[in-house]
């Protein structure tokens, strides 16, 4: 259906109708969305145009879904090969439950105890109201466009292992009121058995092509994430090459993976320079992309321009305490990282992360120790034992050498994995 206005009557069937509606922005942009409405006979069966899920009525469509109990947790199964629900749930239902599960051929989506159990204590008019689930299937010509954006943005290959699905979820109040979902949600994905899990992941993509790594985990056969946000996800995979980094280079599987993690950027669209020193501000925005954290702080120096892009990594490495400047007023962004610097501040936020002492009084095996800094000596041990770090030879750390872009990444690497 194609309309400026009200279209034309449309013929309904006893039963489900499917209508395509194309929708167009005013800058010449369109979306097709599939409208299912169930007209139901004269008798009265059927869920009243509610579509294919539960309404208001607590009805089930039992051709499009089958609704079981395991475990105190709904199961809305879908009878269809179809990666499309269109849930009505009601929030009295649920909350009797520990939680919600939908199942399509491409997707299920977990709701976690907490989603429904944060909204016991709100207003009544949300606990009488409905949880709002759509879920919707991206048309092939509407996924191929947003990857197209993604991969101008990002100068990489997308390739998608599935469907890329658009997620919504609210809370409808019976007045008719909105309230978006922001708790965490589970998504799994069927893995492709011809993916390559170190290039990969679950990805979330803005419509105006802008990239975010959610990542996830393989569990049974599934590509598992918690994420934050309602919007477009997919299982992709992400290619990035650079001139400068060939296959036989040192790093490359690391550089590789921290690529498709969004984690390190290129110098320049085709290259990296491995070999270039390391920035201050370079590590802590990668170092905070890398161990996604996130805490409040508020800079005092006075070379930290607002709006830059290394503002907001470094105020949160600050608040988190992780990095401290070279003096209250200087933080010295563009400054080369020396190796000492790199490992303390990453030793900092593993601490952070994992909340355990660390083995800092044990010796390394580098001759150089005495050299280190007092300071960073025992970040430089505890790396040294959990094997993080090495020397620029078997016995030498060179603590006071500026740290490269390679360098830095395998150390990054090799932390992720500890953490891991």
């Amino acid at each position: 259906m194609e309309s400026a206005g009200a279209s034309a009557p449309i013929p309904l069937s006893i039963g489900e109708n499917k209508i395509k509606i194309k929708v167009t922005a005013g800058n010449g942009d369109y979306k097709f969305h599939t409208l299912t409405v169930i007209r139901s006979d004269s008798s009265g069966n059927g869920n009243n145009g509610n579509g294919s899920g539960e309404g208001n009525s607590g009805q089930i469509d039992p051709v499009a879904w089958t609704k079981t109990i395991e475990d105190d947790t709904i199961i809305m199964s879908s009878n269809k090969d179809e990666n499309r629900a269109e849930l009505s749930i009601l929030v009295a239902e649920i909350v009797k439950h520990k939680g919600l599960r939908v199942e399509m051929p491409n997707l299920t989506l977990d709701l976690p105890t907490d989603l429904i159990g944060s909204r016991r204590g709100s207003a009544q008019q949300w606990m009488n109201g409905s949880l709002e689930i759509n879920i919707s299937e991206l048309e092939e010509f509407e996924a191929q466009k947003l990857l197209n954006r993604a991969m101008v943005s990002q100068y990489a290959q997308l390739k998608p292992f599935g469907p890329l699905f658009e997620i919504d979820i609210k809370l409808v109040a019976n007045d008719g009121a909105e309230k978006t979902i922001n708790q965490p949600v589970i998504l799994r994905f069927p893995v492709d058995p011809s993916i390559r899990p170190q290039a990969s992941g679950i990805y979330r993509i803005d419509m105006d092509g802008t990239l975010g790594f959610i990542g996830g985990k393989l569990e049974g056969g599934q590509w598992v994430a918690e994420v934050q946000h309602q919007g477009q996800y997919g299982v992709l995979s992400l290619h990035k090459t650079f001139a400068d980094v060939p296959s036989g280079h040192w790093a490359s599987g690391a550089i590789e993976r921290l690529a498709a993690m969004l984690i390190v950027n290129g110098t320049s669209k085709e290259t990296l320079d491995p070999d270039k020193w390391t920035t201050r501000a370079e590590f802590i925005a990668m170092l905070m992309r890398a161990l996604k954290i996130e805490a409040e702080g508020e800079l005092t120096f006075t070379d930290i321009r607002p709006g830059s892009w290394y503002e907001e990594a470094i105020a949160s490495a600050v608040g988190a305490g992780i990095v401290t400047g070279k003096s209250d007023s200087i933080f010295d962004p563009n400054g080369r990282m020396t190796r000492e610097e790199m490992v303390t501040v990453m030793m900092r936020a593993y601490r952070v992360l994992k909340g355990t002492d660390l083995n800092e009084t044990e010796a390394s095996a580098f001759n150089d120790e005495a050299a280190v800094a007092s300071w960073g000596l025992n970040a430089v041990r505890a790396a040294a034992s959990l094997q993080i770090i090495q020397g620029r030879t078997p016995s030498l750390f060179a603590p006071k050498e500026t740290a490269t872009r390679a360098e830095a990444v395998i150390m990054l690497t090799r932390i992720m994995n500890e953490m891991d």
